[in-house]
């Protein structure tokens, strides 16, 4: 599914060529309008006047609407332009564009609407290619934005490197963006590696702003050069060698953006187009280095922000060579540590891992521990994390103050489920490199890339160590954020768990309990099956660029769709699930968490299925989002039985939307755990 970011982009990039693009060519008579344009421009109006009225696309979630919704207005933009002037390349690449972003978002459409847009889109593409022989030109030979990103999600597919302040993806101004912020950084923003062997003309373009602000405390009297900063700290740079890791071991070639920001205020401007022929047929990545040292250009406090970033050529869409990416990570903004859970070891009053704000009232940024005179340690452990991928490593960004290095260890156990985890075995993973401690300072350090790949399809805790003696002094560890990176196609799955850490507990085994979170692009281990005239399935949902739910709704048409759990079989005491779940206008006569002993694939309706009661005392409120926790549901009657469950949402369809979202199960117990899947719901007896 196409990412929201690059289709706010295809907006933005269709609105300027509309309104302030480039004119027509000049021809020596007053072109005649484009009567097939034309037509196609009011098939275009009627199908936007489908979608505002409720008529077509009412099946899809609201983001894939919306999509949509702003691919044809690119589409009809297109179109009015080659209807004025049916030679205007203009006009025909924006065309291609909005053709080429529909097909890449991948949007599964109702029988219908299928109908009726593939129709359309056939007709525009057809008159693209027409227009285009007309013009003189190759389709393949209009050169349009290739790839585009405005960092609406993260970094990603970017890579960030730093030896201190990263660049990080955030908001201002209602708009995304990433920057780098502060001095002794040399942060490097490292864009995927473009295999540009089929493309020609290639080029970039970044929107972009530059903060410089002098140092007017501490460091006052250090000399501020404008010019110098500006000319010196923000490089942009191309490589034919860098693959992954350390940039400074590739070969990288300077390039020219000028005219630069004026660095007085927060306007972003954006670059002139540069030209890359030089490395055209070759694989390049495009590297935006943040070198601010303050030993030649002072302790001032500097920033750099890229809006957007565009990859212009003629021809097929690059290949992007596979880089580690982030396929796990965790920042301590939260009032709890969840997943993280922490105990301490020690004397009464030993200290406790405790959430830590800057300033009164804001939201926690670290986990923070510190020395008070006793002997103790603390121990902050985070979730199972099923370590699958290549190269994988540990990054995280910590703050220390007096600290012995030898006496905070990052450790990693395989073994580790639940207890006292000094009863569990630990590795400890070491820093590449130990920095110097300075008496009673404050020092960030962003501590990796710790090499993680020997970990490889195991399933790990890791955990952050602090042991003190109780001698005076003011020790403490702080740790702002974590990430595993690697390469995968899915992200690292994370099990939470409820440790409890009291001391001389044992471990329980690896079968200990699951709970399962939708935080994938995929339901994986858990399966969606539907009629076959439903007007929706069960899906991944994201929330504010994060997935979290797995959700099914209604359309215009009805509903019929099974959310399938992979053959579960508990064994144990006290056994019993949680469910987190999210509704809007419910039917509780419709919609069912089922159980059956003896489905195992196929049609989930030829199975027997029981009913388990989740429907609230009380009535949810009419079109409001209402998160609801079903008290535990016994399941001790299942204990040593294997059983599959099976949430089915029913709909009538309709105006309306009646949503249906499922945040987490969680099974709880005194035992074990296995599970068998993801079932197969188009062959009975296949896992």
């Amino acid at each position: 599914m196409m990412m929201r970011n690059i289709l706010n982009t295809v907006g933005l990039f269709s609105l300027v060529f509309a309104l302030l693009g480039c004119q027509p060519a000049a021809n020596d008579a007053k072109p005649v309008p484009d009567t097939q344009a034309l037509e196609l421009v009011r098939e275009a109006e009627k199908l936007q006047e489908g979608v505002r009225l409720g008529h077509r696309l009412t099946s899809l979630a609201t983001r894939d609407r919306d999509t949509l919704t702003s691919l044809l207005n690119d589409i009809k933009v297109g179109l009015l332009r080659v209807a004025e002037n049916n030679k205007d390349v203009d006009g025909l690449r924006i065309l291609k564009r909005g053709l080429v972003e529909w097909d890449k978002a991948s949007v599964q459409l109702q029988r219908t609407d299928e109908g009726v847009f593939t129709a359309f889109l056939t007709k525009v593409y057809g008159l693209l290619n027409d227009r285009a022989r007309s013009a003189g030109v190759d389709v393949d030979d209009i050169t349009w934005a290739l790839f585009v990103t405005d960092f609406a999600r993260s970094v990603e597919p970017f890579t960030s490197i730093s030896n201190g302040a990263m660049w990080e993806a955030d908001w201002a101004l209602d708009e995304p963006l990433v920057r780098v912020s502060g001095y002794d950084v040399k942060a490097w923003l490292i864009t995927p590696t473009f295999d540009l062997t089929q493309v020609r003309d290639p080029a970039f373009r970044i929107e972009h702003l530059f903060m410089i602000n002098r140092n007017t405390g501490k460091f006052a009297t250090d000399i501020f050069d404008r010019k110098r900063i500006v000319t010196e700290a923000f490089k942009v740079m191309v490589s034919r060698n860098y693959e992954a890791g350390d940039p400074a071991l590739a070969t990288w070639e300077q390039v020219d953006i000028s005219p630069l920001p004026s660095s007085y205020n927060f306007h972003a401007v954006q670059s002139p187009l540069v030209s890359l022929e030089k490395f055209r047929g070759e694989k390049v990545a495009i590297a935006f280095l943040f070198d601010m040292p303050s030993s030649t250009l002072g302790h001032h406090y500097v920033t750099w922000q890229i809006n957007r970033f565009e990859l212009f050529g003629a021809g097929p869409t690059p290949s992007m060579l596979p880089r580690p990416r982030t396929l796990w990570s965790h920042s301590f903004s939260n009032r709890d540590f969840k997943p993280f859970q922490s105990g301490s070891f020690g004397g009464a009053g030993a200290p406790e891992w405790l959430p830590f704000a800057t300033s009164p009232g804001a939201m926690p940024k670290f986990a923070k521990i510190g020395s008070n005179g006793v002997n103790f340690e603390g121990w902050l452990v985070s979730p199972q994390i099923q370590m699958k991928g290549e190269e994988l490593s540990l990054s995280f960004k910590e703050v220390v103050r007096n600290l012995d290095f030898t006496k905070i260890r990052v450790l990693v156990s395989t073994d580790y489920r639940s207890g006292d985890p000094r009863q569990a075995s630990w590795q400890e993973v070491l820093r590449p490199k130990i920095p110097v401690v300075k008496p009673d300072t404050w020092q960030d350090v962003r501590s990796g890339p710790i090499d993680l790949s020997a970990l490889k399809d195991q399933t790990i805790a890791l955990a952050f160590q602090f042991v003190d003696d109780g001698t005076p002094g003011d020790r403490v560890w702080e740790i702002e954020n974590m990430q595993i990176m690697g390469k995968a196609p899915q992200d690292l799955k994370v099990s939470e768990r409820d440790y409890k850490m009291t001391e001389g507990s044992k471990p329980t085994g690896p079968e200990a309990l699951q709970t399962y979170l939708f935080t994938q692009a995929t339901l994986d281990p858990f399966v969606a099956a539907s009629t076959a005239d439903s007007a929706s399935s069960w899906a991944p949902v994201a929330m504010k660029g994060a997935f979290k739910y797995a959700k099914a709704g209604s359309g215009a048409t009805p509903t019929d769709t099974w959310l399938l759990s992979p053959r579960i079989t508990l064994t144990g005491q006290n056994l019993a699930l949680q469910l987190k779940h999210t509704v809007r206008n419910p039917n509780w006569d419709n919609w069912k968490l089922m159980i059956s002993e003896d489905y195992t694939g196929g049609d989930p309706q030829a199975a027997t299925w029981n009913e388990l009661a989740i429907a609230p005392a009380t009535e949810v409120p009419v079109d409001k989002w209402t998160d609801l926790v079903v008290p535990d549901i016994d399941l001790a009657k299942f204990a040593g039985r294997p059983f599959v469950l099976g949430f089915r949402y029913q709909d009538a369809g309709g105006p309306g939307a009646r949503v249906w979202e499922i945040e987490s199960l969680a099974f709880k117990g005194e035992g074990k755990f296995q599970a068998t899947g993801p079932l197969n719901p188009a062959v009975p007896g296949a896992p």
